[in-house]
């Protein structure tokens, strides 16, 4: 029973937020989530290609359920930050066109349009390979 209690509070206490901006909450999420004998997730609005399943794994969220809260928290943080920062490069810099982006934000490319005399374009690649983190791994200039 106290166990039953701790989870509650700590299930309570953890609100699942995907970023956070000058006092905003960018999106939130909820899991809803079985505490009985075996912790089980019943209900939740993460986006589907967050890899659940295998952060319940990898985490062994029946012994430790908040290391799984805090994976799944850096994915969700992640992902809203990536998403956050191309709405913020669409909507502040009008010589900027996303030329392509997938539906996690880890590869987005961008053609910049230089004005001036000698007007012209440079393609940029954002590559993000830890899905955990906001900023890119790698970026290629063309």
């Amino acid at each position: 029973m106290a166990r039953h209690r701790q989870l509650q509070d700590l299930l309570h206490g953890h609100h699942l937020i995907g970023g956070y901006d000058i006092g905003v909450y960018l999106e939130t999420y909820n899991l809803e989530m079985n505490l009985g004998s075996n912790l089980r997730i019943c209900r939740h609005n993460i986006p589907p290609f967050i890899p659940l399943e295998r952060l319940v794994k990898q985490s062994n969220m029946q012994t430790d359920v908040r290391a799984f809260l805090y994976t799944l928290s850096q994915y969700l943080n992640a992902y809203v930050g990536r998403k956050q920062q191309l709405h913020l490069i669409k909507e502040r810099h009008s010589s900027v066109r996303v030329m392509e982006s997938n539906t996690l934000y880890t590869i987005l490319v961008l053609i910049f349009t230089i004005p001036g005399e000698k007007a012209g374009a440079a393609l940029c690649t954002l590559e993000y390979a830890d899905h955990t983190q906001c900023l890119p791994n790698q970026v290629n200039i063309v």
